[in-house]
């Protein structure tokens, strides 16, 4: 084994790390509620073979985890390219990286309340949060990279 195998990390990597695996656990929870149901339900998955059929047959409760995931794809790409870029340049900040961790939380937050009781206003509050740290995040980073 090559000896940096076996070095620990840089911080940043370990947020980064985190939020891929929200995103599967996420994943993971889309599927087992959807085969679940469609087991229950007896539905073909011919018949579900768009995400329009997907939402229109099955529950909201069963679709919560698919729109989650969607948006696991929408703001959360700058956290991966700011992750991402300051892994390759070495950047080792701890605030980027206690910024880095406190997104990651918020957006666990925003899954969680999405995927399981879809309160609008904790959602709503938890995706604003998670919005301004990443945008203290990319500041920092820019003025870090600069």
């Amino acid at each position: 084994m090559h000896p940096s195998a076996l070095s620990p990390p840089i911080p940043m990597f370990k947020p980064l790390l985190a939020m891929i695996l929200l995103t599967f656990i996420v994943w993971a929870v889309m599927y087992w509620r959807r085969l679940g149901e469609m087991a229950r339900r007896g539905i073909s998955p011919r018949s579900v073979s768009t995400s329009q059929d997907l939402a229109q047959q099955l529950s909201e409760w069963t679709n919560r985890p698919a729109d989650n995931l969607k948006n696991l794809f929408e703001m959360p790409v700058v956290f991966y390219v700011v992750s991402a870029v300051s892994l390759a340049r070495g950047l080792n900040d701890p605030w980027l990286v206690g910024l880095a961790w406190a997104y990651v939380a918020l957006r666990a937050v925003h899954s969680a309340v999405h995927c399981i009781t879809n309160h609008v206003p904790t959602r709503f509050t938890a995706y604003v949060a998670s919005c301004l740290v990443l945008g203290a995040m990319v500041i920092l980073w820019a003025l870090g990279m600069a």
